[in-house]
């Protein structure tokens, strides 16, 4: 059983958090706790269109206040939402707090995840501790 979890919830998989916390749930300890982190992903470089940050800032605060919409009530879980590269992102704070494993959901792969490699393959790859993706 793991003491603490991170959940790493793609905004655009909000629908999931039910199945992602059953699953957290089940490899949790009695005294778990689970940080359900969300990940505002940046205009990438170099596509030379650099947002303004209150861009940033609006779509986090969005994004905290449906997590805790959706979260309200569940005992032992934290939100974090935080700007990056996803993946980077994710193992930063799993690096920061030393969580125990990972829970993530995989997107189902488009073509540049075959060339660059989807969050959850990088995730699975860099971070030290289990990892458990859902399908």
């Amino acid at each position: 059983m793991y003491e603490t979890i991170l959940m790493a919830v793609a905004p655009d998989h909000m629908d999931a958090i039910p199945e992602m916390l059953a699953a957290a749930r089940a490899l949790a300890s009695e005294t778990a706790t689970i940080t359900a982190l969300s990940v505002v992903q940046e205009v990438p470089a170099y596509l030379d269109f650099p947002a303004p940050i209150p861009v940033y800032d609006g779509a986090r605060d969005e994004i905290a206040a449906r997590l805790a919409e959706i979260l309200s009530g569940e005992e032992g879980v934290r939100i974090d939402v935080r700007v990056g590269p996803p993946a980077a992102v994710i193992e930063q704070v799993q690096a920061e707090y030393g969580h125990d494993v990972v829970v993530l959901r995989s997107h189902r792969p488009a073509l540049s995840d075959w060339v660059l490699g989807s969050t959850a393959a990088r995730v699975v790859r860099r971070v030290p501790c289990s990892v458990h993706v859902i399908r």
